[in-house]
């Protein structure tokens, strides 16, 4: 991925908030083709040199055997993004272009087939994602995981590079960034997620 130095966050930590947030990635693979799946991913931070990525395929799956023999994958994760209008800027000249929160991922692949493995990694992930308030538990279903697990491929993957890319008008003005944000608040949900990001991604760097 080509990040220009303008959109280079200073923190690595960064990107692995943004996998812990954005949580839902495209697994690419390109042995015997090039092939993607859309998952959902954990990420253990200390784990490894640069992280791990854990997730878990169908295992009805081509991409499984991919996985097996190709000992690579990279992993993209899409954050919030947004068209950006001149319009909403009160300086001049501007084009229009796109503002987004990416991060990309590679590294080399270990395959998990153990049922205790694999039960503890789809229940990682439900305890995870589960609402707060929920009353649910995986335990519940303790049995019907148990059989589920016989149909998926889990894996690892440890992390040997990985690359944020925070595009939101960094090189403008403090006055351009912020009538952007103002017109991205008042947009759809999606606009308005990737301004709520923008506020975030700026007091980071102000810590930092």
């Amino acid at each position: 991925m080509f990040v220009q130095n303008d959109y280079k966050p200073r923190d690595r930590e960064l990107g692995y908030r943004l996998i812990e947030d954005i949580v839902f990635g495209t697994l690419v693979t390109a042995t015997p083709r090039l092939d993607a799946s859309h998952i959902p991913f954990m990420v253990a931070r200390s784990r490894g040199s640069c992280g791990t990525l854990i997730g878990h395929l169908d295992r009805r799956n081509p991409q499984c055997e991919a996985l097996r023999h190709s000992g690579e994958a990279l992993v993209s994760f899409l954050g919030p993004h947004s068209y950006v209008s001149p319009a909403w800027y009160k300086s001049t000249p501007h084009v229009p272009t796109w503002y987004y929160v990416t991060v990309q991922v590679r590294g080399g692949v270990t395959i998990v087939s153990d049922s205790q493995s694999l039960t503890d990694m789809v229940c990682d992930l439900s305890r995870a994602m589960e609402p707060e308030d929920s009353s649910w538990r995986p335990e519940q279903v303790s049995g019907y995981t148990a059989r589920l697990v016989h149909g998926i491929v889990g894996f690892e993957i440890a992390i040997t590079d990985i690359q944020t890319q925070i595009r939101i008008g960094q090189q403008n003005s403090n006055s351009d960034r912020s009538d952007v944000r103002a017109a991205l608040s008042r947009g759809n949900i999606r606009q308005r997620e990737l301004a709520e990001w923008i506020a975030v991604y700026e007091a980071h760097e102000e810590s930092t």
